[in-house]
């Protein structure tokens, strides 16, 4: 086994995991500990308990104790130090795995989604537009954490909008008025007159609708979107504008709450005007990824859980599927469905969607282009 440094308190808070998962009793946990004194020991009898279960019990438990050891974005949970003092043979059984390239191949269309009837956006360019992404991880304030597991989401979503068409562009790292720079130069690259769609994924601390830079300010949500507008984007009218914003959602000096769930127990001139002019706000998808209010949760190995379901069910749906379904209904099933236990308390997530103005179906034609003699 690799060497292991002073657990002090972690330890007896893995203990304490270990029983209100019900995967030991306390007269169990007295036993175990009975014979053994220090704390690398301590350890390996109580890891040497585990995969002594039952397998049935031993995988309901790792899905459990994996997201356990995750983070909120506005605080690291103290238990995160005890994950990186694990042997490497034993890691498995704290962290969810990460998405494999192999997993994140996706299918590709057989046929592109007819427009006839004009409530399917055209979605054959190559590139299909850009995707930028701005991952920041570390922050030059004392009161913003590193996100640690950021990396994860923006490696696996760059290759999954990648196979979808766009031309990822990455950004690392970015202050405030950075981000604000970057957002709006793309807004009037000359490019997007070729393009058929916009994505924007934000990964960051967050408060309400406002995301930090790495300096410590923040940027209103509604200041990004206004860069894409009809009005200041006239290049993308008519054409889907798609934001994915992970990041928490909590009140200023607040701490963001957690999700702990509920038990479920107990004329013909109108017409010519109408079709000259066009509203402000239009084919704009924005999908954030936890309710305002609510702290975003993190796996440092895994990545966020939203990013990581995101990456996942458009690999197996986009084939098929249009974005807000598959959104709706693949990706916020998944997040509904997962769960994980903090301090002795089970803790949920929940996505949020929204669409301003008109939009129609978006289905991102994998693998299908102008080219291809559709």
């Amino acid at each position: 086994m690799a060497e292991f440094n002073s657990f002090g308190k972690d330890l007896d808070e893995f203990k304490q995991l270990l029983i209100s998962n019900k995967f030991i009793k306390d007269k169990e946990l007295s036993d175990l500990m009975s014979n053994v004194n220090d704390e690398e020991s301590q350890l390996t009898a109580l890891l040497t308990h585990i995969k002594s279960r039952d397998k049935q019990e031993i995988n309901l438990f790792i899905e459990t104790i994996g997201d356990s050891y995750l983070t909120e974005d506005e605080c690291d949970s103290s238990l995160m130090t005890l994950k990186y003092k694990l042997s490497e043979s034993f890691k498995h059984f704290f962290c969810p795995p990460k998405l494999s390239s192999e997993e994140l191949i996706l299918i590709n269309s057989q046929k592109v989604k007819s427009n006839k009837y004009g409530d399917v956006y055209p979605m054959t360019a190559r590139p299909r537009g850009f995707c930028i992404m701005i991952d920041n991880q570390q922050f030059k304030t004392n009161n913003l954490s590193d996100r640690k597991g950021s990396e994860v989401d923006s490696q696996t979503l760059s290759l999954v909008f990648s196979q979808l068409g766009f031309d990822v562009k990455h950004y690392i790292n970015k202050t405030t008025n950075q981000m604000q720079r970057i957002l709006q130069s793309y807004s009037q690259n000359p490019e997007l007159s070729k393009h058929d769609a916009l994505v924007v994924i934000i990964l960051s601390h967050g408060i309400k609708d406002e995301i930090f830079g790495i300096c410590g300010s923040t940027v209103k949500v509604d200041t990004i979107l206004e860069y894409y507008n009809n009005i200041n984007c006239s290049l993308l009218r008519n054409k889907p504008k798609m934001f994915f914003l992970s990041a928490c959602r909590g009140e200023e000096d607040k701490q963001p709450k957690i999700d702990t769930g509920i038990s479920c127990l107990s004329g013909a001139p109108l017409m010519m005007l109408r079709m000259s002019h066009m509203p402000t706000w239009s084919d704009i998808f924005v999908y954030y990824s936890t309710i305002n209010g609510y702290v975003s949760l993190r796996n440092t190995s895994s990545g966020s859980w939203f990013g990581h379901e995101l990456a996942k069910c458009l690999v197996e749906f986009a084939h098929r599927e249009h974005l807000h379904d598959l959104m709706t209904t693949k990706v916020a099933q998944r997040l509904h469905e997962r769960f994980s236990v903090m301090n002795g308390k089970i803790v949920k997530q929940s996505i949020e969607t929204q669409t301003k103005g008109f939009v129609k179906k978006l289905y991102f034609n994998p693998g299908l282009y102008e080219t291809d003699g559709q």
